[in-house]
């Protein structure tokens, strides 16, 4: 039942380790837009994690849309 529902538990040291070196991080449109929000300290760390990460990131369509249709604002 547990494999069925796996959402619904922690995963434990051993598994978060897996997500970590398995996973693909998606970013939000409002990640990316909060870069506009942010002082400069917290977006030059945010950017710096985000280049830590860069191999395991990947940005869908449609939240570049997103993100260009609403920078501006």
């Amino acid at each position: 039942m547990k494999k069925l529902f796996s959402g619904y538990y922690k995963p434990n040291d051993k598994e978060f380790e897996k997500l970590w070196e398995d996973a693909t991080i998606v970013l939000d449109t409002n990640v990316l837009l909060n870069l506009y929000r942010y002082t400069k300290e917290t977006r030059d760390r945010l950017i710096k994690i985000l280049e830590s990460i860069k191999d395991k990131l990947w940005l869908p369509h449609q939240i570049a849309l997103e993100f260009h249709t609403n920078r501006l604002k």
